[in-house]
């Protein structure tokens, strides 16, 4: 699809049922009109606009214009309400949240402006401190988020994973991959869905055991788990503050549980020393200045916990698009999350 003066092929064969442009250009063109102070909707002459790609998960654009460069996000239905989580992720932490220039609550769409080069491959050129910058920048957001806003989130949808609960999160996450076909590659066989359940309450009971250790206050209840932090949804800006951009796959769980899909990418890239220093610097933010040591380390504790936790969260980026062809595609990502249910992070071998 060309729109403008030029245009990107898209990356996948998955197409919407309805052309994107004849919905979604008027309201780019009036928002951007208003956005670049145009008094009137662009023209779209004025755009170029890039497919940059369509998939199940949702479109993404890029839109040229006046100079500056746009993206432009139309998420499935099931992923709409991100919009309405950054608003209130905006309100409360503006200096680590992207921020979005327009929005459409209802259809989900949202235009951020372009921000250069992803924290991703600013480390690869700078090191791997960005990522300790974006743990402390997500801690950051979590910690200004309060009870009630928590609440605030559940009363508009958004799915709950707490840490007692996950033995019969995951048993419900698990269930349509034990319903598939037994050739399909993502099939959760019964042996193994067993497996599962029994590593993830082994630790549940650890998880009960560090609330009961903990003093009051300590450990923090609910929040927003991004369920999807990586260094190719953040940027680092020009005074090296980190903002996180790309919340729709976040859900209400703990927040520690955020920091599993971050830390095998870093290992990957960087070594267990970088994922070492990111982790310290996810539990000092939460720590804070001069923690009594028995703290640090229950707090540590609890960070490992979360996130071993965190397989019903991480299966329902899966499960929340019902999508049994994109499950095959991704099999090998999707299969090791209950086959390594309990397995210490450090060892696991899929966010």
């Amino acid at each position: 699809m060309t729109h403008g003066t030029g245009s990107t092929a898209p990356d996948t064969d998955s197409r919407p049922t309805a052309d994107p442009a004849d919905l979604v250009l008027p309201w780019v063109h009036a928002e951007l009109g208003r956005v670049l102070g145009a008094g009137r909707p662009l023209r779209a002459e004025e755009t170029v606009v890039d497919i940059r790609r369509e998939c199940a998960w949702g479109d993404i654009w890029t839109v040229a214009a006046r100079g500056r460069l746009f993206w432009f996000k139309r998420p499935a239905a099931a992923l709409a309400r991100e919009v309405g989580l950054r608003h209130l992720l905006e309100a409360r932490d503006p200096a680590h949240v992207l921020p979005l220039v327009a929005a459409d609550p209802e259809r989900g769409w949202m235009l951020t402006e372009d921000q250069g080069a992803v924290l991703a491959a600013r480390a690869r050129e700078d090191g791997p401190d960005h990522y300790a910058g974006l743990a402390r920048a997500l801690a950051a957001v979590q910690r200004a988020l309060t009870p009630q806003d928590v609440e605030t989130l559940a009363a508009a949808g958004m799915p709950r994973f707490a840490p007692r609960d996950a033995v019969a999160r995951l048993d419900a996450q698990l269930a349509p991959f034990a319903a598939l076909e037994p050739d399909h590659p993502a099939r959760c066989a019964e042996a193994e869905r067993t497996r599962a359940l029994e590593a993830t309450a082994a630790v549940v009971r650890h998880w009960e055991e560090l609330e009961a250790a903990a003093r009051p206050g300590l450990l923090p209840g609910l929040g927003v788990d991004h369920n999807d932090l990586h260094g190719g949804n953040a940027f680092v800006d020009a005074a090296g503050a980190v903002r996180i951009t790309d919340w729709g796959d976040a859900v209400l769980a703990h927040p520690f549980a955020s920091l599993r899909a971050l830390l095998g990418p870093v290992r990957t890239v960087f070594g267990d020393p970088a994922v070492d220093d990111v982790r310290a610097a996810y539990v000092d933010a939460w720590a804070g200045p001069a923690p009594d040591p028995r703290d640090r380390a229950l707090l540590e504790d609890a960070l490992e916990t979360a996130m071993r936790l965190a397989v019903p969260q991480r299966l329902s980026c899966w499960t929340a698009l019902a999508d049994p062809p994109a499950w095959a595609e991704y099999a090998e990502y999707i299969v090791p999350l209950w086959r390594e249910a309990g397995t210490p992070i450090r060892e696991t071998t899929t966010a």
